[in-house]
């Protein structure tokens, strides 16, 4: 499904600079958009295939920046079972974190570099989130923002407040029941936004 997704995105980039192109041309040329969904996850693993291009590293799970290896940029459980995912990698927001957590010995690691030392971060910092629950870190979080959210359910999300007011997500009446619509994250300032409209029916547009 990423993939799918991640072509779709790039597909849409490729006709805008495509049409913009064509702007440009006096001749006003069209243009072919060729998209493969395997060449963009190469692009999507672009930390990793970086890394693997400059020293020849082959990333290991658990040991890489984007895995799971780096104590500033993963997911760790809180006390009722939940979980915190964290990403202060900014050094100011890393600062405001070990604040947050009260663990002032990760202040002495050079947190960004490679090496067993991550795993002892990783450690403290578990150590430290198991002593509240997800509610109660998403509290202190609020008051002092280092990148670092409770990992959200699906409940959560489609009444998060932040997407319905933004109209991410919309409460429509669908038949006789009130359903979550997920909508489209590209707003228009002169546009009024469509959130549900029904579905023409399978095979109506298909051309004979």
């Amino acid at each position: 499904l990423g993939a799918d997704i991640s072509a779709a995105s790039f597909a849409f980039s490729g006709i805008l600079a495509a049409l913009y192109r064509r702007l440009q041309d006096p001749e006003k040329r069209g243009e072919k958009v060729n998209i493969a969904m395997a060449d963009t996850m190469v692009l999507k693993n672009m930390i990793s295939l970086s890394r693997y291009c400059i020293d020849k590293i082959q990333p290991q799970h658990g040991q890489d920046f984007s895995n799971g290896g780096f104590a500033c940029y993963n997911v760790y459980e809180t006390k009722d079972g939940r979980h915190i995912a964290a990403g202060p990698i900014d050094k100011k927001f890393w600062l405001i974190f070990c604040t947050v957590i009260k663990a002032p010995d990760l202040l002495t690691y050079d947190y960004l570099a490679p090496g067993t030392k991550q795993q002892e971060m990783i450690t403290i910092i578990q150590n430290a989130i198991k002593r509240k629950t997800a509610l109660e870190w998403q509290a202190e979080f609020d008051k002092s923002p280092c990148c670092c959210n409770i990992v959200q359910n699906l409940e959560e999300i489609t009444n998060d407040q932040d997407y319905l007011e933004r109209r991410v997500i919309t409460k429509e009446n669908v038949g006789d029941k009130e359903l979550p619509i997920i909508n489209t994250p590209i707003h228009m300032v002169n546009t009024e936004q469509v959130s549900y409209c029904e579905a023409e029916g399978i095979g109506s547009s298909t051309i004979d």
